[in-house]
């Protein structure tokens, strides 16, 4: 990642089954920082997980 990012306001949003909203976390001004791909194997039987780390300053939580 050598590229240069600009800061910006992110939400994640952690949604129930319906697709309702549970829980959200506001990130101001974030940027990746890390990127992790999933290890795949023929011979595995699991599920293929991506990771997106981010720096932040304030971190504001709603429920």
């Amino acid at each position: 990642m050598s590229e240069n990012f600009i800061r910006k306001k992110i939400t994640v949003t952690l949604l129930d089954m319906m697709k309702q909203a549970v829980m959200s976390w506001d990130l101001q001004g974030a940027y990746p920082v890390k990127w992790t791909g999933p290890q795949l194997k023929s011979s595995d039987n699991s599920i293929a997980i991506q990771t997106l780390e981010f720096a932040c300053g304030e971190v504001t939580v709603s429920t």
